[in-house]
């Protein structure tokens, strides 16, 4: 694996564990009572987690063929 391939790949993982960091901030900064904080802080990334690796991973279960290119 080439130095660049192998920087590219950890700025893409890098990046999707930052999207799921966000979505656990958003969840426990939810203005409501603690409940749903938790639920929200801690299922929502979860839930984001199962289903990336369910349909959108390389490697995924489901597999779902994207558009490569929309225009």
């Amino acid at each position: 694996m080439t130095g660049l391939k192998l920087f590219i790949l950890s700025l893409v993982f890098l990046s999707e564990l930052t999207a799921l960091a966000a979505l656990g901030y958003w969840g426990f900064h939810v203005p409501k009572g603690m409940p749903l904080k938790l639920v929200l802080g801690i299922g929502t990334p979860l839930v984001v987690a199962v289903i990336w690796g369910l349909f959108l991973a390389p490697r995924a279960v489901f597999p779902v063929d994207l558009p490569k290119n929309a225009a």
